[in-house]
């Protein structure tokens, strides 16, 4: 078997989180998942400041070290969190976000789910965001100033 409990075949949309935890655009295009994320990555891809997830201990946190997360920051301010869970089970909890290392003052920004598997609102308290995500899949939220999310 493969390192981490991967099945011997591993399917293109599996590497998917794989794939952007690192920066690394996926280039399958005929799977569906691919060009929806290619859809929302495209113009944060070449228009933001990328922090990885072994270097962005001061601006976001993890629950699990198989959520791997990723930040984009644009000059204006707006930042898409991706939270890549690249182990072979869901995973549950929340992503810790520090506003003010973000640009944001605490109360000042709001987060709304975005991209695939994206189901409207986040469930965001106390900087705070409850993401599920199935397993080797990525989920991404927008975070920007202004009113706070419900």
């Amino acid at each position: 078997g493969h390192p981490r409990g991967y099945p011997e075949k591993i399917k293109y949309e599996d590497m998917l989180p794989i794939s952007w935890a690192h920066n690394i655009p996926p280039v399958h295009y005929k799977v569906p998942l691919y060009r929806q994320t290619w859809d929302l990555m495209d113009d944060w891809f070449t228009t933001s400041q990328w922090t990885p997830y072994w270097r962005n201990a001061h601006l976001v946190g993890s629950f699990s070290d198989d959520v791997k997360l990723g930040v984009y920051q644009k000059p204006d301010g707006e930042t898409l969190l991706l939270a890549a869970n690249v182990s072979t089970e869901r995973r549950q909890g929340d992503v810790r976000i520090f506003p003010e290392a973000l640009g944001f003052q605490d109360g000042q920004y709001s987060v709304v789910p975005t991209g695939p598997g994206a189901d409207g609102v986040a469930v965001f308290t106390d900087n705070r965001i409850a993401v599920d995500i199935p397993r080797l899949r990525c989920r991404f939220f927008l975070i920007r100033k202004g009113e706070p999310s419900p």
